[in-house]
């Protein structure tokens, strides 16, 4: 059977009911307790609502408020009746408690407006019991009955207490609970009133607050009144709206007075205040410009109504820049844009006009993240793609107007037109249109005949384009990113209007007809000029958010919406590069709350806390309007190219940036793409100083990695202050500690895939130019070693690596190549590495022989002049050489050159012009050979590229690192990473090797031996091995090295040394100089460079030249090591120590020195009678 429901005559007959039967009770009031106690349950019956066969009670706002109901109908007795004391004061608190109690359950939402309705009968009853009171005594009779009723404990109660207590709790709660549900129905209030214009009257409506002016009759007029605030778009209204319904509600031309309270303005601010209507319920608003705020008198004024609807009082809405005369048209890709069967684009400004595309076809797609964390839409190439705007933004005729674009195309020719716009309006016909956008790379204003064609267009580069033309005299002006870039006159402009027209990204319809090539965030239109400072602040509005330098030929300020100033650009001037910045403004509509300059290279990222990979899906705001964070940065390279030693950090970037902050920033996040981070950087900080110099006192706060949007960030979070700047730091591994420009490295001992036939060598740099080779009749091994570490071997017969990627430098690039290498010399031009096809070779001509250019390393540049020159030092074969070349770019950088073992060869007119030109793939680069061709005939152990050319000390620095570590001796003297001298050649400048710790170039050589020629001592760490990998003792402390150099010395044992039971030493001294913490060494010599009969032999260590018996000497014992013995003895230097060896000879004559051969019959004699050997 089918459940009955209530129906609105039933709930009337249950509430009769209840009250007859309450009514009863009354009467009988003065019955035992437990008659009394019935009264309860028609309540109960009613709060279940009589429903057929409900088991559950429905509990609604309707049946809690019955007993209310029942309260007001005899409310005569209430207040008359003597006998009521006890039930009334126990009910109503009882019905209070549970409605507070049932209210906070069921439904918190609204305890406050319960809390005021289950207080009315309590206090109504603290109401009677004081009239009681005042009008009989018997009222402590009964009050003394009422207690003594009640069980006590303790001591009696004085008459009067259950009164008191009463009196207590129930204004206690009362105090309670009131003011938040007074708050409650004083917010959520609303007023009605209605009002009879039967006439032109002038008419304040106090209950509404405002005051209407009407000239003709309106009739009926409803007017509602309600105190929440509502949201127009990025702004919030004082808190009160009014809906007015007038009967008659045309062509009024009425005057309004709005009046508003202080509570109701909640903060705003008054100067600015204009009135908003709204005619479809407040899904859209109108501004109305016009209103007049009067602060004094808390009002705002309107004349010219035409119409009534929904009113409220609001701050103005955003404009570009704050700049609101004559906006005619403002259309941006992060607000009113939306996608779908129709693509809408609404017109932000209070035109109210909107741009579509119904077909989709025809639809430019939106991209979310296209320029500075901001939207676009991108306009296909050669695609008819475009909007349509629902009307025109420009007057006809004789015009002037300004239009505003942030846009970036992505072609600039082959596009069906030359022509391609962003903006066009009017007829296509001569001198009646307005068009806007490019012709091929230049930016173009085509009034349709008469084009002003100016100012170059970059592809793929985000650019702030503003097209102007004065009415007055017909000047118009193209302006990119805030430069004039080209002016003329038309002065035969006669606007006119067709339909269809205005269109974003298009003129015709046709497939690519003129149509923009890439993306459109952003455009604007006013009707008219601007001042100066009002195109600075719309510029300024644009720069910002869309990552976009200002000009500062001219220094130019960025201001904010009204006006102040926000980076100045002549206390700023040396920071003047790569503005960028974050900051709300609400005039403007900017909450930019990330960003970073749109120029290519090393860019920094400033955000809020919250950094996305969106400026919309960033969380954090602004806590104020008008606050900025804005950045700017000299004109340092964006390179690690400045020695910072703390903090476990080896350099920072060289660029420094300043920061001018405006208003309440607080904690902002700093971030930088890994990528552009030099590929094996690590302890990276954000570093802040004071002032431009950079030192250990300085703020370092270490990065850490985020992903974000799939894209990996180092990222800090710091509290800048004004004037402050900032750059980076890191610990690097380079060659020679030299990070700047480094753009590959290729070591043997690390990234090598393949042993007898290597198919890839990885580059070090972290840049990813891997070299590789396919073929593996072409392929290098990993095979043999020079001074202890591993090297590539390339046969002469075609071995090479190549990369074929993308070009990674330009063909006017300068550049540094080092290698350090073995050649056979057996004949020809051998390529060490190549850029291009000879552009530029750099090798040797290995044509043994001491004629001209013959056994000399050498470099061949096509595109230079001269072509090619030498270093006319020879080469050794299958010595270790330490090989250079460097090359500039054009002027006024000229001068190339090529450096051996740090002797230099210098054509200071040389120049560059064909990088890396020519060949099978564009900026390919090679190592041993060009496509199997001029092949290298030997060992190459290491490769290094820089795209600039290096300093002198520099070059130093990498030669002193790739000597040390191949046993080369150098023609200069050794520096550390920090450019510290390790060791002068000046004296003993001959066979320099040695041992070394220098973490910033990644180099622990912890033995070697110089790989000249003839008798070559060997420096060890204590455990010397075959190879310096297999060597498990290092340097304990970075910095360390111990070096050593001969003097020309004779390497026979051809000096006395009758001590120790020695008959001679080798004439050759070697001597020590050590930096850091080195400790104890072995120093070893092969046995085969021992003279055949030497015996006690001993390493000899003086303080000076003069050895005799006062110095120390140390047995040399012998060890077999990789299967070679050696005679070792360990010892600790003291730096500036020579050493030598001694040992017991037996020589004719005691004559030792250059003994050559020695028989005699007594010894050695093979065969008798017949002697055989």
């Amino acid at each position: 059977m089918a459940r009955r429901e209530a129906s609105p005559a039933g709930t009337s007959l249950r509430l009769v009911q209840v009250s007859r039967l309450v009514t009863h009770h009354l009467r009988v009031s003065d019955a035992r307790t437990t008659q009394n106690s019935q009264l309860f349950k028609p309540l109960q019956k009613a709060i279940y609502q009589n429903k057929a066969h409900s088991t559950k009670p429905v509990l609604t706002e309707r049946s809690l408020l019955v007993p209310l109901q029942i309260i007001a109908t005899h409310m005569k007795t209430f207040f008359t009746n003597p006998h009521l004391s006890k039930l009334f004061l126990l009910g109503a608190m009882l019905y209070a408690g549970i409605l507070l109690v049932v209210a906070f359950l069921v439904k918190p939402a609204l305890y406050s407006p319960w809390a005021s309705t289950a207080l009315l009968p309590l206090l109504l009853v603290i109401i009677r019991e004081a009239l009681v009171f005042s009008r009989s005594l018997a009222f402590f009779r009964r009050l003394q009955a009422l207690i003594r009723s009640t069980p006590s404990v303790g001591p009696p109660r004085p008459k009067g207490a259950g009164l008191a207590l009463s009196l207590i709790i129930g204004l206690g709660l009362f105090a309670l609970c009131m003011p938040p549900a007074y708050r409650y129905f004083r917010e959520n209030r609303v007023v009605r009133l209605v009002h009879h214009f039967d006439q032109p009257e002038n008419t304040w409506l106090k209950k509404a607050q405002l005051r209407i002016h009407t000239p003709t009759k309106m009739g009926r007029t409803d007017i509602t009144v309600t105190y929440k605030p509502v949201q127009i778009k990025n702004r919030r209204s004082i808190k009160k709206v009014v809906r007015i319904q007038p009967q008659f509600d045309q062509d009024l031309n009425a005057k309004m007075s709005f009046a508003y309270t202080d509570a109701e303005l909640d903060g705003l601010s008054e100067e600015r205040l204009i009135l908003y209507s709204s005619a479809d319920e407040g899904k859209t608003w109108q501004a109305h410009l016009n209103s007049v705020v009067n602060a004094e008198n808390n009002t705002v004024y309107l004349e010219g109504i035409e119409h009534f609807s929904l009113w409220t009082v609001a701050p103005p809405p955003p404009d570009p820049g704050g700049v609101s005369n004559g906006l005619a048209l403002w259309l941006k890709a992060d607000e009113g844009l939306t996608p779908g069967a129709t693509l809408t684009w609404l017109d932000q400004s209070t035109s109210g006009l909107t741009a579509t595309q119904p077909t989709m076809a025809n639809q430019p797609t939106l991209n979310n993240n296209a320029i500075n964390f901001n939207p676009s839409l991108v306009f296909a190439n050669n695609v008819n793609n475009f909007l349509t705007v629902s009307a025109p933004a420009l007057p006809t005729g004789n015009i002037s107007y300004s239009v505003f674009g942030v846009a970036k195309a992505s072609i600039l020719t082959g596009g069906a037109f030359a022509y391609n716009y962003l903006y066009v309006e009017g007829v296509d016909a001569g001198n009646q249109r307005v068009s806007v956008g490019r012709f091929n790379a230049l930016m173009s204003q085509a009034n349709y005949i008469n084009d002003l064609n100016a100012g170059a267009i970059t592809a793929n580069t985000p650019l702030m384009l503003r097209y102007t033309r004065n009415s007055t005299g017909g000047t118009r002006t193209n302006v990119r990113n805030g430069l004039q870039v080209g002016t003329d006159v038309n002065t035969g402009l006669n606007k006119t209007n067709v339909a269809g027209y205005p269109r974003i990204g298009n003129t015709t319809a046709g497939a690519g007809e003129e149509a923009w090539d890439g993306d459109i965030s952003e455009i604007i239109v006013y009707n008219g000029v601007l001042t100066a400072t009002q195109y600075q602040q719309v510029e300024s509005y644009l720069g910002l958010k869309y990552g976009i330098t200002m000009d500062q030929t001219t220094p130019t300020n960025y201001l904010a919406s009204d006006g102040s100033t926000i980076w100045n650009s002549v206390t700023n001037s040396t920071y003047k590069n790569d503005i960028f910045g974050i900051g709300r403004d609400d005039n403007q509509g900017l909450n930019q709350k990330q960003s970073k300059s749109v120029n290519p290279g090393f860019q920094p990222i400033l955000s809020t806390t919250t950094f996305a990979a969106t400026n919309a899906a960033n969380t954090t705001g602004f806590t104020a309007d008008k606050s900025f964070e804005i950045a700017g940065s000299d004109a340092g390279a964006a390179n690690f190219g400045t020695a910072y030693a703390f903090a476990g950090m080896t350099h920072r970037i060289t660029r420094l940036w300043k920061i001018q902050e405006t208003g309440t920033v607080g904690n902002i996040k700093v971030a930088i793409e890994k990528s552009q981070m030099s590929g094996n950087a690590s302890n990276v900080n954000l570093l802040v100083s004071g002032d431009v110099t950079f030192d250990n006192s300085d703020t370092k706060t270490a990065m850490t990695l985020e992903t974000v949007g799939g894209v990996e960030y180092y990222t800090a979070t710091v509290d800048f202050t004004s004037g402050q700047f900032f750059t980076f730091g890191v610990f690097l591994v380079t060659p020679g500690c030299v990070a700047a420009n480094l753009k590959a490295w290729y070591k043997a001992d690390v990234g090598v895939t393949g042993t007898s036939t290597v198919t890839a060598w990885a580059d070090q740099s972290g840049n990813g130019i891997d070299v590789i080779q396919a073929t593996p009749t072409q392929a290098p091994a990993l095979s043999g070693l020079i001074n202890f570490n591993p090297t590539l071997l390339f046969d002469g017969a075609g071995d090479h690596l190549e990369y074929k990627g993308a070009r990674f430098l330009t063909t006017s690039s300068s550049g540094t190549m080092y290698g350090a290498a073995t050649n056979d010399i057996d004949g020809g031009l051998e390529n060490l590495a190549v850029l291009g096809i000879d552009n530029p070779h750099m090798g040797i001509n290995a044509t043994p022989g001491s004629g001209v250019n013959q056994q000399e390393a050498f470099m061949w540049m096509n595109t230079s002049s001269p072509v090619y020159f030498y270093n006319p030092t020879k080469i050794e074969a299958k010595r270790a050489e330490v090989y250079g070349f460097f090359w500039n770019g054009g002027s006024p950088n000229v001068g190339s050159g090529l450096r051996r073992n740090g002797t230099e060869t210098l054509d200071p007119l040389s120049e560059a012009t064909g990088v890396a030109s020519s060949g099978s793939a564009d900026g390919m680069w090679s190592i041993g050979a060009y496509e199997a061709l001029e092949p290298w005939n030997g060992s190459i152990p290491e490769i290094i590229l820089y795209d600039r050319n290096l300093t002198n000390t520099e070059k130093q620095k990498i030669e002193s690192y790739l000597a040390i570590k191949y046993g080369s001796t150098l023609s200069q003297n050794y520096l550390a990473g920090d450019g510290s001298t390790i060791y002068d050649i000046s004296t003993y400048g001959n066979n320099v090797f040695g041992i070394g710790r220098d973490d910033c170039q990644g180099l622990e050589q912890k033995q070697s031996k110089s790989q000249n020629t003839g008798f070559q001592p060997i420096l060890s760490t204590t455990t010397f091995a075959a190879t310096n990998v297999a060597n498990t003792t290092g340097f304990t402390a970075d910095k360390s090295f111990e070096i050593a150099g001969s003097d020309a010395g004779a390497t026979s044992f051809g000096t006395a040394y009758a001590f120790s039971a020695m008959t001679h030493r080798i004439t050759r001294l070697w001597k020590i100089q050590e930096t850091g913490t080195v400790g104890n060494i072995k120093v070893a010599i092969e046995k085969s460079q021992m003279s055949g009969n030497a015996s006690n032999v001993n390493l000899l260590v003086s303080g000076d030249v003069t050895f005799d018996n006062s110095d120390t000497k140390t047995a040399m014992t012998l060890e077999t090591v990789g299967g070679v013995e050696y005679y070792t003895a360990t010892v600790d230097f003291t730096s500036g120590q020579f050493f030598t060896f001694g040992a017991y000879l037996v020589t004719p004559g005691c004559v030792a020195a250059n003994l050559l051969t020695w028989y005699k019959a007594t010894d050695g004699v093979t065969g008798s009678p017949s002697v055989s050997a």
